[in-house]
């Protein structure tokens, strides 16, 4: 995480106060979108659930966040209503994907949720925590940059989505077989 946007950065030219300021978002949703990633395939839906409602609340709790469009959060909610199927399903992926009818399904809704958790915690720094102050200052701004923004985290879904498909799915149950890792790869 730290290499790939470090070189983002130098190719880019940002600054360095960009850096900190992006290594404090990218440290925070990773790993927070881990942990939830771990608790949906243990299938602690509570924590999860409760990490999502705090930070969605205090969102729309908050002034902007009442006044921004819906539209850029629709992955966010859409996510906090699958935290229950993704880790009913994400409890089997333990079993081993050879038996799980519903693998290339599992591994999607565990992804996607995770995935999302990364966009709903850079958000919640955002806005709840304060940090748009010092980085747009007026609503305007941030407005702007949400409207602008909300395409990012809508691709990288699709890109996951994808990806759980295409190259999650097969290769899982793959190294399950061989022996190469130990699981459970949670």
């Amino acid at each position: 995480m730290l290499g790939g946007a470090s070189v983002s950065w130098a190719v880019t030219g940002a600054s360095v106060f960009s850096f900190i300021y992006g290594f404090i978002y990218g440290f925070a949703g990773e790993s927070i979108s881990a942990l939830n990633a771990g608790l949906l395939v243990k299938r602690r839906t509570g924590i999860v659930a409760a990490i999502y409602t705090f930070m969605l609340l205090a969102y729309f709790m908050h002034p902007y966040g009442s006044r921004l469009p819906l539209w850029t959060m629709m992955d966010c909610l859409a996510a906090s209503i699958l935290i229950y199927p993704a880790a009913l399903l994400g409890k089997q992926l333990l079993r081993g994907g050879e038996e799980i009818k519903l693998f290339p399904l599992a591994v999607l809704l565990v992804s996607f949720v995770s995935t999302v958790t990364h966009s709903l915690t850079m958000i919640f720094i955002l806005l709840p925590v304060g940090t748009y102050a010092v980085e747009f200052g007026a609503f305007e701004a941030v407005y702007y940059a949400f409207v602008v923004g909300a395409a990012g985290p809508y691709l990288e879904d699709v890109i996951v989505i994808a990806a759980s498909f295409l190259v999650y799915s097969p290769v899982l149950p793959l190294i399950r077989r061989s022996g190469i890792l130990n699981f459970p790869m949670s």
